[in-house]
C-alpha cells in the first residue's frame, strides 16, 4: 500500500522546511528508520528518516522546494496492501507533477515548473471567476513553493492563469508573472502620497525595479544602469532578516556601555589556562561573569509576555559564532551552576559541531541570553540586535592599551567595552547600569569566578 512521507515538524516553531537533498532515489528500498532526505530548516539542516520499510514510488517535490510541515513530500509503498485502491481514494488529495516539471536531481532550465504539492488552499474574496483557475468551492489552486513565491515577490495569484495540472498555479506562473513590468505605474504612485507636488514629474517616467522587494522591509532598488550580480539567500540568512526587522520593529530597545579594566584578567588568564590545558578564553571567563550577573537582575534572563514577565530559572547562554552559512547562536546551559572548565568545555563541543554544520535544534534554540563578542577583529565597540523572545544581548569588543588617569598619573591599562541592548518592556536604565557594575567587579576581580 502506498503511504505518503510528510514534512515533520523539527521545532516547535517550525511551520515550513526546505529539501535540500534527496538521500534515495525512486525504486529504492528503505529501511525504518533510514535517512532518505536532507531537510533545511530555520536553523539547521537535519536528515528526515523513513517512517518505515518499503519502496520509494516517487518523489512528490523537487530538490530545493519549500514545504508546509505536515505536507507530503513522497510516496512510500510498504508492500501490505492493494496500491490502486489506495491511490483511487486519494485522487483528489495528490496531484502528479506536470510533464515539463523537471526530475529531482536532473538538471532544468530557467524557471522550471514546479510540483504541485497537496496542501490547504487559501480562499481568493472577491475574485472574477475568469481571473484565476479555482474550483467549485471558489478556492485558489496553487501550489506551497508557489505561494511563497508570490509573497516574496508581491504577486496577487487571484491575477494568475495557471499552467499546472487542473490549471494548478504553479512556481513558473509566479515568476512569469514577477517579471512582467505591469507593476510600475503603481510604483511611481507611490512618491504621489507623500509628495503630491512631485506627483507629476513621478508618473511622467516610471522607472520598474529590476529587483523584486523583500516583503516587510524597506527596499531601495539599484540604479536603471547599476551593474549587480542576484545572490539567493539561504533560509537561514532569509530567517535571520525576518528576525531582526521584527526585533527592531516590535521590541522597544535602548544601550547602556561600560568600560571595563582587564589588567587582572590578562595577568590571571595565563595562569588559568595552564590549569585547563591551555583551552581558556576571555568568552569562558565573560560567560561566567554574565551568568552570576543575571542571577542578581533576572529581568535581563526574561522574556516578555504581554501582561507578564516570563523570568527563568536556569541561565543559558547563546553565543554568536560566524558560520558559512551565517551567523548562528549555539548555547551553552547552565552556566550559572557549572565551573569554568565545564563551560569552557561545553562551549567548545557546541561551536564546533555548529561550525562543521552539524549542529541540532537543541544546540541552537532555548537561550535566555546572548554574548556577541567581536573582540578578536579589533572592534571597539559596537551595538547588538536583540534576538526574541530573549531581552538583552551583550556585545563585547577589543581589549585595547589605553593611558589612563589614576592617582593624578597618566598610566597605560587594558580596556574593553561592553554594551548591553536591552528590552525595555522587560527591564529599565538603572537595572541594566546596575547590572554592568556588577560585572565590572567580577572581571575586575576575576577570582570571584572562581569560588
Amino acid at each position: 500500500m502506498a503511504k505518503k512521507l510528510e514534512m515533520p515538524k523539527m521545532g516547535y516553531d517550525m511551520v515550513e522546511g526546505t529539501l535540500a537533498k534527496w538521500l534515495k532515489q525512486p525504486g529504492d528500498e528503505v529501511s525504518r528508520g533510514e535517512p532518505i532526505a536532507e531537510v533545511e530548516t530555520d536553523k539547521v539542516t537535519i536528515e528526515i528518516e523513513a517512517f518505515e520499510a518499503g519502496k520509494i514510488i516517487k518523489f512528490l517535490v523537487n530538490e530545493g522546494d519549500t514545504v508546509p510541515v505536515g505536507a507530503p513530500i513522497a510516496e512510500i509503498d510498504d508492500g501490505s496492501g492493494d496500491e490502486e485502491a489506495e491511490e483511487s481514494a486519494e485522487a483528489n488529495a495528490s496531484v502528479t507533477p506536470s510533464s515539463d516539471a523537471p526530475a529531482v536531481g536532473e538538471g532544468a532550465e530557467a524557471a522550471p515548473t514546479a510540483p504541485a504539492v497537496a496542501a490547504q488552499p487559501e480562499k481568493v474574496e472577491a475574485a472574477p471567476a475568469e481571473s484565476a483557475p479555482a474550483e467549485s468551492t471558489g478556492r485558489l489552486v496553487a501550489t506551497p513553493v508557489a505561494r511563497g513565491l508570490a509573497e516574496q515577490r508581491g504577486v496577487n495569484l487571484a491575477g494568475l492563469k495557471g499552467s499546472g495540472p487542473d490549471g494548478r498555479i504553479v512556481k513558473a506562473d509566479v515568476l512569469a508573472a514577477a517579471s512582467e513590468p505591469k507593476a510600475a505605474p503603481a510604483a511611481a504612485a507611490a512618491p504621489a502620497v507623500s509628495e503630491p507636488k512631485a506627483a507629476p514629474a513621478a508618473a511622467a517616467a516610471p522607472v520598474a525595479s529590476p529587483v523584486p522587494a523583500p516583503v516587510g522591509l524597506v527596499f531601495a532598488p539599484p540604479a536603471p544602469n547599476a551593474v549587480y550580480s542576484e545572490e539567493p539567500l539561504s533560509r537561514l540568512r532569509q530567517t535571520a532578516a525576518k528576525r531582526m526587522v521584527e526585533s527592531q520593529q516590535q521590541v522597544p530597545p535602548f544601550f547602556v556601555t561600560s568600560t571595563i579594566e582587564m589588567d587582572a584578567i590578562q595577568e590571571l588568564l595565563p595562569k588559568l589556562r595552564e590549569a585547563h590545558g591551555g583551552k581558556l578564553s576571555v568568552t569562558e571567563l565573560l560567560l561566567k561573569a554574565c551568568a552570576i550577573a543575571l542571577k542578581k537582575f533576572p529581568s535581563l534572563n526574561a522574556t516578555f509576555a504581554g501582561d507578564k514577565l516570563l523570568v527563568h530559572k536556569d541561565v543559558h547562554i547563546s553565543v554568536a559564532v560566524a558560520t558559512d552559512a551565517g551567523l548562528l547562536a549555539p548555547v551553552v546551559r547552565n552556566c550559572d551552576s557549572l565551573s569554568l572548565g565545564a563551560i569552557s568545555s561545553q562551549m567548545r563541543d557546541v561551536i564546533g559541531r555548529t561550525r562543521e554544520g552539524k549542529a541540532g535544534l537543541d544546540d541552537l534554540q532555548g537561550g535566555t541570553f546572548t554574548v556577541s563578542n567581536l573582540g578578536m577583529f579589533d572592534v571597539t565597540n559596537f551595538i547588538a540586535i536583540i534576538t526574541p523572545p530573549q531581552s538583552a544581548i551583550l556585545a563585547v569588543g577589543s581589549t585595547i592599551a589605553t593611558p589612563v588617569v589614576r592617582d593624578g598619573e597618566i598610566v597605560i591599562r587594558h580596556l574593553m567595552n561592553l554594551t548591553v541592548s536591552a528590552d525595555h518592556r522587560a527591564t529599565d536604565g538603572a537595572t541594566v547600569a546596575q547590572f554592568l557594575v556588577e560585572l565590572k567587579n567580577l572581571l575586575q576581580n576575576p577570582f570571584k569566578l572562581l569560588l
